[in-house]
């Protein structure tokens, strides 16, 4: 196996495990609904900041804001 596949599997599993924990909090806080409305708003600003050239977290930032 070569070193960048390595690297991958090593970010893979510690984004897993982060993602599970993070899930099991908001689930347990019940803002399950809340946290999909933020991702649902995100993506508008993601698609807007790809079409003016930049990157795309500062348009979900901004349209979160």
């Amino acid at each position: 196996m070569s070193i960048a596949t390595i690297e991958s599997v090593v970010v893979l599993v510690a984004m897993s495990t982060a993602a599970g924990v993070l899930g099991c909090f908001v689930a347990m806080r019940r803002m399950v609904l809340a946290s999909d409305a933020l991702s649902h708003v995100a993506l508008p600003g993601i698609g807007a900041a790809l079409l003016l050239g930049i990157h795309p977290l500062a348009g979900a930032m901004a349209a979160l804001l």
